[in-house]
């Protein structure tokens, strides 16, 4: 079986959970993870003419190609190609969504539409849990023998894999296709409902229910009787007339108000013509659209035929007595409406229009591939059913158009579509510039004047045409007019109307007096406001009585100002005030840059961090970090204040933040271990915390991005409730991503050497680079993750607690000596076999394994890890 060389379109530098498909394991809880990452391959693989391979054409989505190789003709074994995870090209095109190329596979005659891959999956599963309407449509509509009920290693069904992730067009498109409701998997024992609800997919599991209450679409059905809704009474209410004040204020709503679109009125006149033309229930769809099958209309949980299932099923002889051959290779007297696909290719391609062009009409398609229009054994007059629907496109050959693009260089500055050629002239910066390329037809919306063939008077002029090369003409912008009516007004005759005249001089009026008294209420309340703050000033310089009550405590008075505001934390005149007043009880802890107390504010526990003076820039830079708008979470260590005080023989610098008895993971795994819901609390809880810090919020109240660069269990706490809280932000690095820069000192070798990713170790880490820096947090992570699973009591079995490499180098190893292990001797902690034999701890290996890679970008992103853990916590039934 041939394997698929490395792409670079497929994912040779994950992004923030991005969709990779590469991986040693791909992840079975989702399709579209990013922990399959695998370092880049240097094997590029093309056909002995050149040409790219059948599955690098449906990984690069390009159609063009795959037609090309399709008509050039394939063998079992370039049809037969799979990736490492045990994908074709068919299952890549289903996760991706590239219908295209989807559609292009139904000519390959070597394509298995049930082959399943490493995990058991199908092209089907694929499709239905990445959420692919249409491409699931087409698999259930055109592909022969496809089989809903196909299960993955873990008993998971499509219907199921659907409706555990959301996807509810595609469950409805399942059950109407066959797919058995009932069915339940082979671990959990759960149905496709079951699995709804508990992934809290409220609109899935409705959906379901809605069509087990109506199983079968009889609005299909010869007998059925169409359901014309009354009008009358809503066409009379929307004649009523109105009277001359409802007409005077309307006119002045519509001169000065906003114009804010609104849905219809619930069961007025246009909604229920909406009801009538769209519904499922209306006179226009029970009436005007007949299925193939009249008198076996679609039915829940119904096997469907496909479309070239059913046009086998109808014998040659049956066709040839119902329906007319005429020598164009016309069809008549076929009941749905028949015809061939050969006059229908004529009809789509008259002469003198171009193929591929768009009409608002309706025209005449087909559901068969032009591939079965030829006439062959079970269709020897070349006649093939064919029923008429209203698209938006010709299905014929490429249109060719004129390209200014760069990507169209290779090509000769040509490009083909399937939609339209544009040609567009604007002024950018002064200078008129030219544009011409190819539009798509999925981007030809809405149909008849779509959004991309619209001009913008004096700024942007359009043109879009449907005939080959039709873009090579030269377009001038057009200059802004104004036209008038005859008389020079704007009423119908030219003259204003009394109500036109009196809104346009009473309407600036009226707004100038409402903006001068809201400027004056606002100055007095200001001036009000000063005066009143000065006064309290005088006697009470503290001002502590101006934002704090004496009942109020420390976290009423964290959730009063600083959750209202920024997210940044308290005022700094709050933070001193509560500075101030803090007695310190006892020592708790000591590091390298001072020491921490516990102290007592208003009846509250607070932890006090006391820096010496010669620490002061050590200071500055950690009060700065928690001070970055949006920090704010649960998982990261709540700041509360930072000031200087003088004790009368030095200078103390105080950062005051939340109290966790527990103190640090460090301290709490010496003491305690763990059972399994408690490692997948910490860690779980540790992961959010970490992906909150990694990522960037973007907006006028944004977040910039921070790697903490020296994560490790004695910088991370233990909160009353067994989850995890990251503190210690003194050595964080901030990105700016509007100019693209990184806030770091200039030192390459921080934190802790034990935790050091390899590429801190030997100095190749990229440091303009900001992502480096989250990698290199992610690979302290997974040593985290370990020291965690150690302690964890499972079977009544558990270690005692280690640091990472404790049987490796001495308890303070150099930088020297942990290079060498990590990255020339490539060591990790060791992952005993018998976490095998657990769930919990072998997801927590693989993830640890994935965190430990020596390339950076190979190793998951925190959000990927938060999501995996919380996928493990709805397995073992854990509430988090």
């Amino acid at each position: 079986m041939a394997t698929a060389a490395h792409d670079p379109h497929l994912g040779s530098d994950p992004d923030e959970d991005d969709e990779s498909l590469l991986g040693s394991e791909s992840d079975s809880d989702s399709i579209l993870s990013d922990d399959s990452v695998f370092p880049d391959y240097t094997l590029q693989r093309t056909d002995s003419r050149g040409e790219p391979t059948l599955y690098r054409a449906c990984a690069r989505n390009e159609p063009f190609a795959l037609r090309r190789i399709l008509e050039r003709g394939v063998t079992k074994e370039d049809a037969s190609e799979l990736d490492i995870n045990g994908w074709n090209g068919l299952m890549l095109a289903c996760c991706k969504g590239f219908v295209d190329i989807v559609y292009g596979l139904y000519a390959c005659p070597y394509i298995d539409i049930n082959q399943q891959d490493n995990e058991g999956n199908t092209a089907l599963m694929i499709a239905s849990q990445a959420g692919h309407i249409n491409t699931v449509m087409f698999l259930l509509n055109y592909y022969s023998g496809i089989d809903t009920e196909v299960r993955d290693c873990r008993g998971f069904t499509a219907l199921i894999k659907a409706a555990m992730t959301g996807r509810t067009e595609v469950v409805a498109a399942l059950v109407m296709a066959g797919a058995d409701i009932d069915a339940v998997d082979s671990t959990r024992g759960k149905s496709s409902q079951d699995w709804a609800l508990k992934t809290g997919r409220d609109e899935t599991l409705q959906r379901l229910r809605r069509l087990t209450m109506r199983p079968k679409a009889v609005q299909f059905c010869e007998t059925y009787i169409p359901e014309w809704p009354e009008l009358n009474e809503r066409v009379a209410k929307a004649k009523t007339g109105k009277s001359t004040r409802e007409k005077i204020t309307q006119r002045i709503k519509n001169t000065f108000g906003f114009r804010i679109p609104r849905d219809p009125e619930d069961n007025g006149a246009l909604d229920n013509m909406v009801l009538m033309t769209t519904c499922v229930h209306s006179p226009l769809i029970s009436t005007g659209c007949r299925p193939l099958c009249p008198t076996s209309p679609p039915e829940l949980g119904k096997r469907r035929l496909a479309v070239p299932e059913l046009v086998k099923k109808h014998p040659d002889k049956e066709l040839e007595e119902r329906s007319v051959c005429h020598s164009n290779g016309s069809v008549s007297h076929i009941n749905p409406t028949i015809q061939s696909a050969e006059s229908s290719s004529m009809t789509c391609c008259a002469e003198g229009d171009r193929r591929g062009s768009v009409l608002a009409t309706k025209v005449t398609t087909t559901f068969i591939p032009r591939s079965m229009a030829r006439k062959n054994s079970v269709f020897p007059s070349g006649c093939i059913p064919k029923i008429d629907i209203a698209v938006l496109y010709r299905s014929c050959e490429a249109l060719r158009c004129n390209c200014t693009t760069p990507q169209c260089e290779r090509n000769g500055f040509q490009c083909e579509t399937d939609g339209a050629c544009m040609a567009s002239t604007s002024f950018i910066e002064g200078q008129e510039q030219s544009i011409r390329i190819c539009i798509t037809r999925d981007n030809l919306v809405p149909p008849g004047q779509p959004f991309y063939c619209l001009s913008a008077e004096g700024l942007l002029n359009i043109h879009c045409c449907y005939t080959d090369y039709c873009n090579s003409i030269d377009l001038k912008v057009p200059t802004v007019t104004t036209q008038a009516g005859p008389g020079g007004g704007y009423g119908p005759d030219g003259t204003w109307g009394l109500v036109e005249l009196v809104a346009v001089v009473a309407g600036p009026l009226f707004l100038l007096c409402l903006l001068l008294l809201t400027f004056m209420f606002l100055y007095q309340y200001h001036q009000r406001a000063y005066s009143h703050r000065q006064r309290l000033e005088v006697e009470d310089p503290s001002c502590d009585h101006l934002y704090m009550t004496k009942d109020s405590t420390l976290q009423d008075l964290i959730y009063d100002l600083s959750t209202s505001g920024s997210g940044s934390g308290l005022p700094l005149f709050v933070q001193r005030t509560v500075a101030r007043t803090i007695v310190l009880q006892d020592i708790i802890g000591k590091g390298r840059f001072g020491e921490v107390w516990r102290g007592r504010w208003r009846g509250g526990d607070v932890a006090v961090k006391i820096f010496s003076s010669r620490e002061e820039r050590s200071w500055f830079r950690e009060a700065e970090i928690y001070q970055t708008i949006m920090l704010r979470h649960e998982n990261i260590l709540g700041f509360i204040a930072a000031d200087n005080k003088d004790n009368g023989t030095w200078t103390q610098l105080w950062l005051v933040s939340d109290y966790h008895e527990h103190g640090s993971l460090f301290d709490y795994l010496n003491r305690y271990p763990v059972t399994t819901e408690g490692m997948i609390k910490l860690a779980l809880s540790a992961a959010s915390g970490l992906a909150h810090l990694h990522m960037e919020i973007l907006g006028t109240q944004g977040k910039p991005g921070i790697a903490h660069r020296d994560l490790k269990s004695k910088n991370i706490l233990v909160k009353k409730n067994c989850t995890c809280a990251i503190a210690d932000l003194g050595l964080a690095v901030r990105h700016d991503s509007a100019s693209d820069t990184i806030d770091i000192a200039p030192n390459q070798r921080v934190g802790t050497k034990r935790y050091m990713a390899p590429e801190v170790l030997d100095e190749t880490i990229n440091m303009r680079h900001f992502d480096s820096f989250k990698c290199a947090d992610i690979y302290a992570l997974g040593l985290v993750y370990w020291e965690i699973a150690r302690r964890c009591n499972t079977g009544g079995i558990h270690e005692e607690y280690q640091l990472p490499y404790y049987d490796l180098v001495p308890s303070d190893p150099s930088i020297e000596e942990m290079r060498k292990l990590v990255c020339d001797q490539k060591l990790r902690p060791n992952i005993p076999n018998w976490w095998q034999s657990y769930e919990a701890l072998r997801v927590m290996g693989k993830i640890m394994r994935e965190c430990w890679y020596s390339n950076g970008a190979a190793r998951l992103t925190a959000l990927r890890i938060k999501k995996s853990l919380s996928q493990l916590s709805i397995q073992e039934d854990i509430k988090v």
